[in-house]
């Protein structure tokens, strides 16, 4: 090797998508891609200020996920030129350039593999955020709308023009769909792995548009969650609730009767039982809680309404009916009325279930049901896979990663472990005897649920060895007063899997314990018993829970908890306005993969059926779009006024369409109308892309490390009621 050459090896930081490549014989994989390998290499040394003269810098691979495809020129002028492409972007655009590729991928490495906030011309023209611009605000009738360009140009649009916009068609997805035709991104991933042999990659769903709603939203939603103490309720949970105390009144624990009863503050005596209901959290509050929150609102809280410093809850109807009224009977709450779900036998203790509130014994029915959350990274050899997941609903309570949890064996009594929680995965195992159908009455592969995670043990008998550790060594500072001997169940590199249903819900910590249940604030196994109790209930109650199943398996936590409306808004199948085939027209016109037809059939769509709310009255783009007109089966438009006409001045112009059937317009008139026509598709087109977007766009996927797993790691078969062949949540 040449002593002025410096192979550099980057971070594998990638956002990369391996079933993003070329169709058709007449591209070629180039490999090695030197010319690429040099341009990154060398300008990731500058970026970080390493590089030094006369050094040629190589990378020493590219990103994970993205290879570079060639193509020989058979014809034209420069027959037999060579051009390349780099595929593997998340969004299925190819970069035509290492130039191109560059401030992506420094961008990548900037910020572990996320694309989130990537300005380079492929991230913004997927985001449309530096299309021109025609917005303008009072400009009187008649007079040109001016503009000013952006730095980047308006995708798919030529260089120079100021009309339509060139539409560039580039193959649709293809492959097997879900009952609502949207590509079924899992079916496709194992299908690549029974080609590739073994596969590492980031989901990405960007023909799903539930997926491109939700997906930035539900990421930082779970940030912000893991950086809050366990005890806040989270979004999703079920809770019980009071719904209405008086001023000064609290909730507190009568020793002599065992009872939890309302208090008030003035003279600390005990009154009546609370009249607790059950019900799911749907919105948390907007204030930062402190612990003594739990007990009585704090005087921090007092000058804001419930409404900002509480939790929207809703009471649970009945999974099995179709009544569905109970939910929209919610209530504003703060904390300290609400106690997690799992401690309902001691919370309702002393109280005949006769007297409880029907939402309580609905909420005992879906116990025995579960739902993934944020699918984010596929990984697996051929014949076995992986889909890690960022949470999981098991009966009432959501768990992420990051999260302490209680663990218990079948048949333990009692609780003497806990697990911090680093991965959630979805198994798929046995794929190679499975049918590559999901649409036959074949179970299509096993799969099952696991959790894996640091567990630690105040039983002796379990430990991996008899030397006690420190709980604070170990960030379990929260949770030292559950035990005075800690120690570990595994060696220090490793961890343990066990599957989803030994997990018995948060480990809460003992301040929180000591606010909730005085009497067993140190006590690991409080609440054991109901859980156990309540799933019983919910395998023998829930009838959507299959014979011989012991399990509901809910595509998204609305189906697992049987609503049909959360915040007052219909969800998934029950809204009316959902309409997943415009959604892909708008998705293929994102993608810039929309024929013409395609485009004109949205923007029909479109103008009959969508109001134009949300946009500043006055702006052309806007103007332009509701005064369409079809003639002669063509969209042809005219440009009307920002503003009102005021008395005096000339009437809008008319379109070209009328203009032609006109007599007396002299040539000048035309020639001027044309250019209003030109300037008003071009406007159209726009507002085309404004709606098409008017969807959060995929900005990164999350990457994590694989876990290794113990070798006593407990695969425990456990029987489901699967969810809907559309698996997308």
């Amino acid at each position: 090797m040449n002593s002025n050459i410096v192979i550099v090896d980057a971070p594998d930081a990638s956002d990369g998508d391996p079933t993003h490549r070329p169709e058709g014989a007449q591209y070629k994989l180039c490999n090695p891609p030197n010319i690429y390998l040099e341009k990154l290499g060398t300008g990731w040394m500058k970026h970080r200020g390493k590089a030094k003269p006369g050094m040629r810098y190589f990378l020493k691979k590219l990103p994970t996920g993205y290879e570079v495809y060639e193509k020989t020129r058979a014809n034209g002028a420069q027959v037999g030129r060579t051009d390349r492409w780099l595929y593997g972007y998340p969004g299925h655009k190819w970069f035509d350039s290492p130039n191109r590729f560059l401030p992506h991928f420094i961008h990548l490495l900037d910020n572990d593999g996320s694309n989130i906030g990537c300005n380079c011309t492929v991230c913004l023209g997927s985001a449309g955020k530096s299309r021109m611009g025609r917005a303008s605000t009072g400009s009187t009738a008649g007079e040109k709308q001016t503009t000013t360009a952006p730095t980047a140009k308006p995708r798919n649009r030529p260089p120079g023009k100021s009309g339509p916009r060139k539409i560039i068609s580039k193959p649709a997805p293809t492959g097997p769909t879900d009952e609502e035709g949207t590509p079924d991104v899992y079916r496709i991933l194992i299908d690549r792995l029974k080609k590739a042999g073994s596969m590492d990659v980031p989901i990405t769903e960007q023909f799903s548009m539930d997926w491109r709603a939700e997906h930035e939203q539900s990421t930082n939603q779970l940030d912000e969650i893991s950086r809050q103490p366990g005890w806040v309720p989270r979004v999703g949970e079920i809770v019980l609730f009071v719904r209405t105390l008086k001023e000064g009144q609290s909730i507190g624990y009568h020793a002599p009767t065992r009872t939890y009863r309302i208090r008030s503050s003035e003279d600390g005596k005990q009154g009546s039982l609370p009249a607790w209901e059950a019900g799911v959290v749907t919105l948390t509050s907007m204030d930062e809680l402190e612990i003594d929150d739990l007990l009585q609102e704090t005087e921090n809280h007092h000058e804001y309404q419930v409404n900002y410093s509480g939790f929207r809850v809703e009471p649970l109807p009945d999974p099995n009916s179709a009544d569905k009224s109970l939910s929209k009977r919610h209530k504003y709450v703060p904390v300290s009325q609400m106690r997690p779900f799992v401690f309902w036998q001691q919370i309702l203790q002393n109280l005949k279930q006769g007297t409880w509130h029907t939402s309580i014994v609905n909420a005992m029915k879906t116990m025995s049901s579960f739902s993934l959350r944020d699918k984010f990274h596929f990984s697996g050899t051929w014949p076995t896979a992986a889909i890690s997941c960022r949470g999981i609903y098991i009966g009432s309570e959501l768990i992420i990663a990051g999260d302490v949890v209680r663990l218990r064996k079948v048949g333990e009594e009692t609780i003497s472990d806990i697990m911090r929680i680093s991965s959630i995965k979805l198994r798929l195992q046995r794929l190679d005897e499975a049918s590559d159908n999901d649409n036959d009455d074949r179970h299509p592969y096993n799969l099952s649920v696991h959790i894996t995670g640091k567990t630690f043990t105040t039983d002796i008998s379990k430990a991996y060895d008899e030397e006690e550790i420190d709980p604070a060594d170990h960030g379990l500072e929260a949770f030292a007063e559950y035990s005075t001997e800690w120690y570990l169940r595994h060696p220090q590199n490793k961890k343990l899997e066990v599957p989803f249903f030994r997990i018995m819900g948060r480990c809460y910590e003992t301040d929180a314990m000591e606010k909730w249940l005085p009497p067993d604030a140190t006590n690991l196994s409080v609440g054991l018993d109901g859980i156990i109790d309540g799933r019983a209930y919910s395998e023998k109650h829930d009838k959507r829970i299959l014979e011989g199943k012991t399990w509901f398996w809910g595509e998204h936590r609305a189906d697992s908890l049987g609503v049909e409306t959360l915040n007052g808004q219909e969800v998934s199948k029950f809204d009316p306005d959902r309409d997943p085939k415009k959604w892909r027209r708008q998705i293929r016109v994102l993608e810039g993969i929309a024929d013409e037809k395609e485009r004109q059939a949205l923007k029909k769509q479109t103008m009959n059926h969508r109001p134009l709310r949300g946009y500043e009255q006055g702006n052309s783009m806007v103007d332009a779009a509701m005064h369409l007109e079809e003639a002669a089966g063509n969209f042809e438009s005219e440009a009307a006024s920002a503003a009102e006409d005021t008395e005096g001045r000339s009437s809008r112009k008319r379109s070209r369409s009328v203009a032609e059937n006109s007599r007396g317009r002299d040539e000048a008139d035309d020639e001027e109308e044309d250019e209003d026509d030109e300037d008003v598709e071009a406007a159209v087109d726009d507002f085309i892309f404004e709606l098409a977007e008017d969807v959060a766009r995929p900005k990164g996927n999350v990457m994590v490390e694989l876990d290794e797993d113990d070798a006593d790691g407990e695969q425990e078969q456990h029987k489901l009621a699967l969810p809907s062949k559309r698996r997308r949540h």
